[in-house]
C-alpha cells in the first residue's frame, strides 16, 4: 500500500467527493443560459470554484502528512525523482485521455456546428501542446481551453515540484511558533493574487495567478499538517478541542454559510483550513458520517469526476442547443441536472476502474529502475492508490 493510501482520512476522502460534485453543479449552471438560477439564488454554488482551493490544501495536507518528514531530514538520492514520478503517475494517465477524448470532439466539429466555433478556433494547436506538458497554467497559454478543469491540474503539478522546498521550510523546529504568522502571510498572498490579476475573487484567477494561488493554498495545507502533528505528538488539548464533533459541525457551518453569502475568498480558505483540520483530528459522529461508504466511493472516483465532466457538459451543451433550444427551466433544469450528474458518475466509474488505476500502475511499473529503492512510494508489489492523495485537486479535484 503506498504512504499517500495509508495518510488516508476517510472523511477528508467523503468531503473530496462531494466537493467534486459542488465543482459540477457550478459548471452546469453555465451550460444552461438563464434557464435555471441556481447560480444566481444559490452563493453555494456560484462560490462552488472555492473548492478547488480546498483541493490544493488537501492536497498539501496529505503529502505533507506522507513526506514532509522525508524531505525535511534529507531525503535518500534519488527519493525527490522517484517522489515526481509517483505523482505524475497519478495524475498524468487521466489527464492525458480526457486531453485525447476533448480532441476527437473538436475533430468532430468538422462534421457539426457546435456553438458557433469552428474547429480548433478556440482549441488550438498550440495550446494543445501546452497541455500535454502540463503547462498551460503556468502563464503559457491561455488555460480555458480544451478541458478546462485540467489548469487546476497544470498548477497542482507545479506544487509537487516545489514540495521539497516547502518541507524544508514549514518543517523546521521553530515552524509552530511561526504558524499564526505564516499563516496571516500565505491569506494576504491571495488576496495580493485576487488584486493583481484585477479580479473581485478567486475565480478567473486559472491563468497567469493561477501557479500562485496554488502554491499559497498548498502551502497552507502542508502548514496546517505541520501543527496537526506537532498537536498530537504533544497531546496538546487544542487537538482535542478542535477535533471534537463540536468544531467539525461548526467548521462545516461556517464553510457552507461563507459560500453562501459570499464572504471574501481568503477567509473562505481560512475556514477550510479550520474544516480540514477538525476533521482529521475528529474520532466521532463527524467520522462515523463521513465514512459511511457511499461517500468514500464518492471520494475514490472524485479526480475522475473532476476531469471527466467537462466533457459531459460539452455534450449536454449541445444537446440543450440542438434539442431544447435553449429553452428550458424550473424543473426541467433540475431533472436535466441529475442526468447530467448521472453521466458524470458513470463515466467517472469507467475511467477510474479502466484508466486511473490501471494507468498509475503501468506508469510506475515502467519506471521500475526509478521505484525498487524507493521506501514510502510505490513499487512493484504495492496495492494500488485507495485515494488518499489528490484532488483533483485535488482537484482534484486534485488529490494529494
Amino acid at each position: 500500500m503506498t504512504t499517500e493510501a495509508r495518510c488516508e482520512i476517510v472523511p477528508l476522502t467523503a468531503l473530496r467527493g462531494l466537493a467534486a460534485v459542488s465543482v459540477v453543479a457550478l459548471h452546469f449552471t453555465d451550460w444552461l443560459g438563464d434557464g435555471w438560477r441556481a447560480r444566481h439564488d444559490l452563493g453555494f454554488v456560484a462560490h462552488g470554484y472555492l473548492w478547488v482551493d480546498f483541493f490544493f490544501m488537501l492536497s498539501g495536507f496529505v503529502l505533507g502528512l506522507a513526506h514532509a518528514e522525508r524531505f525535511r531530514g534529507g531525503a535518500p538520492d534519488g527519493f525527490y525523482a522517484r517522489f515526481v514520478v509517483s505523482r505524475l503517475a497519478r495524475i498524468y494517465p487521466l489527464h492525458l485521455v480526457t486531453l485525447l477524448l476533448i480532441l476527437l470532439a473538436e475533430l468532430a466539429k468538422y462534421r457539426l456546428t457546435y456553438a458557433g466555433e469552428p474547429p480548433f478556433s478556440l482549441n488550438t494547436p498550440a495550446s494543445f501542446l501546452d497541455h500535454l506538458l502540463l503547462i498551460q497554467a503556468w502563464g503559457a497559454t491561455q488555460p480555458a481551453t480544451w478541458n478546462l478543469p485540467s489548469w487546476s491540474i497544470s498548477a497542482e503539478w507545479g506544487a509537487y515540484l516545489a514540495f521539497p522546498l516547502f518541507a524544508t521550510l514549514l518543517w523546521r523546529p521553530r515552524a509552530p511558533i511561526l504558524a499564526a504568522a505564516l499563516g496571516l502571510a500565505l491569506l494576504a498572498g491571495l488576496a495580493a493574487v485576487i488584486r493583481l490579476n484585477g479580479h473581485p475573487t478567486l475565480e478567473q484567477v486559472i491563468g497567469a495567478g493561477a501557479l500562485p494561488r496554488c502554491l499559497l493554498d498548498f502551502a497552507g495545507g502542508m502548514l496546517i499538517c505541520r501543527l496537526h502533528l506537532a498537536a498530537r505528538r504533544h497531546r496538546r488539548p487544542a487537538l482535542t478541542a478542535i477535533g471534537s464533533d463540536a468544531s467539525a459541525f461548526l467548521a462545516l457551518t461556517a464553510v457552507a454559510l461563507a459560500l453562501q453569502y459570499g464572504l471574501y475568498d481568503p477567509l473562505v480558505v481560512a475556514l477550510m483550513a479550520w474544516l480540514i483540520t477538525a476533521l482529521a483530528a475528529n474520532q466521532g459522529r463527524a467520522r462515523a458520517a463521513l465514512s459511511l461508504p457511499p461517500l468514500r466511493w464518492l471520494g475514490l472516483i472524485s479526480y475522475s469526476i473532476y476531469l471527466d465532466h467537462f466533457l459531459i457538459l460539452k455534450i449536454w451543451k449541445l444537446v440543450y442547443q440542438r434539442v431544447f433550444h435553449e429553452q428550458i427551466g424550473g424543473l426541467g433544469a433540475l431533472l436535466a441536472f441529475l442526468a447530467v450528474l448521472g453521466a458524470v458518475l458513470a463515466m467517472a466509474v469507467v475511467t477510474w476502474r479502466f484508466v486511473e488505476r490501471p494507468g498509475q500502475r503501468w506508469v510506475l511499473s515502467w519506471a521500475v529502475p526509478v521505484r525498487r529503492s524507493a521506501p514510502g512510494l510505490p513499487g512493484r508489489r504495492t496495492e494500488p492508490d485507495r485515494g488518499a492523495a489528490m484532488p483533483p485537486p485535488d482537484h482534484r479535484p486534485q488529490e494529494a
